[in-house]
C-alpha cells in the first residue's frame, strides 16, 4: 500500500484547496493508500483534513522560516519515510524537492491546478522568475506531474518543455449531492457566479453583462458570491451602471449548496481556468453554464448540450445567450439534466481517486 504525504499551503479556501479536500477524503475512504498531510497554514483545509482522520501536521509559515519548516518536516518524515511526496504549489514543490534529499526513495508528484496568472503590467520580475524556477524544478526533478485539464498538459509540453511521459491528466472530481433539487418554475431568474474577486476571474465583464441584460429584461437578477481585492472596484461599477437593484455582491458564503440551488444559470467569465471546482459544483446541482471557450472549460462544457461556450468576450454576446435560456425553459431543463449527468460520468470523485491510486502504484513499482 503506497505511503503518501501531501504537502499543501492551506492559506486559502479556494478551488485548489477544495480539490485537495475531495482528493484526500476520497483516498481515505477508498483505503488504498496510507495518508498524511503537511500544511503550511492553520485554517479550514487543515480542520477538514483532520476531521477525515488523516494524520495532519501544520508548520505555520507565519511563525517559521522556510529552513525551519524544512527541518521540522524532515523530522516528521524521518521515522516513516513516504513512498510519494505529493505537492500542490510552488512553495510546496520546493519543500518536497528538498525533503527528498533526506528520503531519496520517495517519488515526487506535483499537481498543476492552473496556469500562472500573469498579464502585462501586473506581474513583477520576481513573480515571473518564481514561476520559471518552479516549472524548471517540476520538469527536471519531479517523477510525475498531474495536470487537471488537457489544456494545461498541452501548455506544459509545448510551452514549458515538460516530457510527455511525466505529465498525466487527471480531471478534478467532486462528491455528488445525493439528489438534484428541482429548479423553481416561477421564482426569480438568477444568474450567479462565485470565486475569489481577482483579475483572472474578470468579474467586471459580469457587471457589463448584467448591464446589457438589464437593458432588455430587468427582471433577471445577478448574484456574485465571494470576496477579494477587486470588491471595491466591482461595487463602484455596479453603482455607476445603475444596476444596484439587479446585481448583488453577496460576499463570502458558507452554504454554497444553497447558493447553487438558488440559481437558474451559472456564469463564468474567467480569462483562463484549469478545471474550476465552482463550475463542477454548479453543474452537479443542475445549473446550465454560460462560459468562455478557454482552458479546461472546453472539457467541461459542451456547447448546446450542458451549457453555452462563447469565443468572444463581448457583454452583448453573453447577454443574448442568457436571454435565450431565460426565454426557453425546455432547453434550460434539458441542459440542467445534462450538466448533472456530465459530472456523474466524467468528473466524479471516484474517477479522480482511481486516477491517483493508479499513478501512485505505478511510481512505487518503478522504484
Amino acid at each position: 500500500m503506497p505511503n503518501v504525504c501531501h504537502i499543501v499551503s492551506g492559506d486559502l479556501w479556494a478551488g485548489a484547496e477544495v480539490v485537495v479536500r475531495h482528493l484526500l477524503g476520497g483516498l481515505q475512504a477508498a483505503g488504498d493508500v496510507r495518508l498524511r498531510a503537511i500544511l503550511l497554514n492553520e485554517g479550514r483545509l487543515a480542520a477538514e483534513i483532520r476531521a477525515l482522520g488523516i494524520r495532519t501536521h501544520v508548520l505555520e509559515e507565519r511563525a517559521l522560516s522556510f529552513p525551519g519548516i524544512l527541518r521540522r518536516a524532515r523530522h516528521l518524515l524521518r521515522e516513516d519515510p513516504p513512498d510519494i511526496l505529493h505537492a500542490h504549489r510552488y512553495k510546496e514543490n520546493a519543500l518536497a524537492f528538498l525533503l527528498r534529499g533526506s528520503s531519496p526513495r520517495s517519488k515526487l508528484v506535483a499537481t498543476q491546478h492552473g496556469l500562472p496568472e500573469i498579464y502585462p503590467g501586473m506581474a513583477t520580475v520576481k513573480n515571473r522568475a518564481v514561476s520559471r524556477a518552479n516549472f524548471l524544478l517540476m520538469s527536471r526533478c519531479f517523477h510525475s506531474v498531474v495536470a487537471v485539464s488537457h489544456d494545461i498538459r498541452w501548455a506544459l509540453l509545448n510551452r514549458l518543455g515538460f516530457r510527455d511521459a511525466t505529465v498525466r491528466v487527471i480531471h478534478n472530481g467532486i462528491e455528488l449531492p445525493s439528489s438534484m433539487p428541482g429548479k423553481p418554475e416561477h421564482g426569480p431568474f438568477v444568474v450567479g457566479s462565485c470565486g475569489r474577486l481577482v483579475p483572472v476571474k474578470d468579474y467586471p465583464l459580469m457587471v457589463e453583462i448584467a448591464k446589457a441584460v438589464a437593458a432588455m429584461e430587468p427582471r433577471i437578477r445577478f448574484h456574485l458570491a465571494g470576496d477579494g481585492p477587486e470588491r471595491a472596484r466591482l461595487e463602484a461599477m455596479v453603482a455607476a451602471g445603475g444596476i444596484e437593484n439587479t446585481f448583488a455582491l453577496l460576499g463570502h458564503c458558507e452554504e454554497m449548496a444553497r447558493f447553487y440551488g438558488s440559481l437558474s444559470v451559472y456564469l463564468c467569465t474567467s480569462r483562463h481556468e484549469g478545471m474550476p471546482m465552482s463550475v463542477l459544483e454548479a453543474m452537479s446541482l443542475g445549473n446550465p453554464v454560460v462560459a468562455p471557450a478557454v482552458g479546461g472549460l472546453r472539457e467541461m462544457v459542451r456547447n448546446g448540450e450542458n451549457g453555452i461556450l462563447l469565443r468572444t468576450r463581448s457583454p452583448e454576446d453573453y447577454a443574448r445567450a442568457i436571454l435565450g435560456l431565460y426565454r426557453d425553459a425546455e432547453t434550460r431543463k434539458r441542459m440542467s439534466r445534462a450538466a448533472r449527468w456530465s459530472v456523474e460520468r466524467e468528473f466524479s470523485v471516484d474517477r479522480m481517486i482511481r486516477g491517483h491510486v493508479d499513478l501512485y502504484r505505478e511510481l512505487c513499482r518503478s522504484r
